[in-house]
């Protein structure tokens, strides 16, 4: 279902296991110390990152962390087949993004959703969810080069998502064998704060369909960027910010038009549509690519278990710059 190859674990049980994951990784950036390495994989061939990863879903070491700078992510599948993730993040949905507006329109007509979360409350948000598969993290430094961060499930036939103009107007997207990745580039940057230049973590998102065997009609006409040979990707959803000091990011995929509600009755457990076959009719339903990304909608038809990726970014305060730069 997702492309993860870590230990399972379920239920509540998992969700202390996750706790304790942030709790670790927030704890880590006061150690630092500690050593990278980088494996082969997807991200490997979108780019090249300073990467360390948990291959389990137990506590990774407080000395994992390189530095006290870069960014954490967080992997896990929850069951969201009684609209828990929803009623879960539903105040703090309604939080400022640092994003531009645009941009959080776009990935919602699209089935992604970003959230801000404090840090302070992320650990007990995520308790309350159920916890339905692997969990994996990963400390990045920089990462200069769009690294794959999320995988979605392969598909070997042709596909069909749906894809929602910004009139509303509803059409299908028909996809080559593959699967839909989440690409991500992060990297620090001076920021104007009260009269000091203070360090903040950029961040870029983008969605991409990774064909199977590669994009060749890219490859033939050789395109400027490298993870163009990989296949389309879709610029339009670039989602680009400085993070805030003490804010984690939470990334899911959701039908669009489902509004998230705090009430017990809250009815958030709508399934997306059906991950439909390229040339089955214009009105046979399709998932939103969001869902088809971050979700089981490519197994099973509906969007019931889904994938978190959290991203908590650390800064070190002042920024400056090296003496070959000055």
């Amino acid at each position: 279902m997702f492309s993860t190859r870590v230990h399972r674990s379920t239920g509540r049980v998992a969700a202390r296991t996750v706790s304790v994951v942030v709790v670790a990784v927030l704890m880590s950036a006061s150690v630092g110390c500690g050593s990278t390495s980088s494996e082969g994989s997807s991200s490997a061939r979108a780019g090249d990152s300073s990467v360390e990863r948990s291959k389990t879903a137990s506590v990774p070491a407080p000395s994992g962390r390189v530095s006290d700078r870069g960014l954490d992510l967080i992997r896990y599948a929850v069951d969201d087949s009684l609209g828990r993730l929803g009623r879960t993040f539903a105040t703090a949905a309604g939080r400022p993004l640092p994003c531009s507006a645009v941009d959080r329109e776009t990935w919602q007509r699209h089935g992604l959703r970003v959230v801000a979360v404090p840090v302070s409350e992320l650990e007990g948000l995520l308790f309350q969810l159920k916890i339905a598969g692997p969990v994996e993290h990963e400390s990045f430094t920089t990462v200069p080069r769009w690294t794959a961060v999320a995988l979605g499930g392969l598909w070997r036939e042709d596909r069909a998502v749906a894809w929602v103009q910004q009139e509303g107007e509803r059409t299908r997207l028909a996809l080559r064998a593959g699967r839909l990745r989440l690409l991500m580039r992060e990297w620090e940057e001076p920021v104007l704060v009260g009269g000091a230049t203070q360090a903040r973590v950029h961040i870029e998102l983008v969605p991409q369909h990774e064909e199977s065997g590669g994009n060749l009609a890219a490859m033939i006409e050789s395109p400027p960027r490298a993870i163009d040979r990989f296949g389309r990707v879709f610029d339009e959803l670039t989602m680009r910010f400085i993070a805030v000091p003490g804010e984690a990011y939470v990334i899911v995929s959701e039908a669009p038009g489902v509004t998230w509600s705090t009430g017990d009755e809250a009815s958030n457990d709508q399934p997306g549509g059906a991950f439909a076959q390229a040339g089955n009719g214009e009105h046979a339903s399709a998932a939103s690519l969001g869902e088809a990304l971050l979700s089981d909608a490519v197994a099973s038809g509906s969007a019931r278990t889904k994938l978190l990726v959290v991203l908590l970014p650390h800064s070190g305060g002042s920024f400056e710059l090296t003496p070959a730069a000055r």
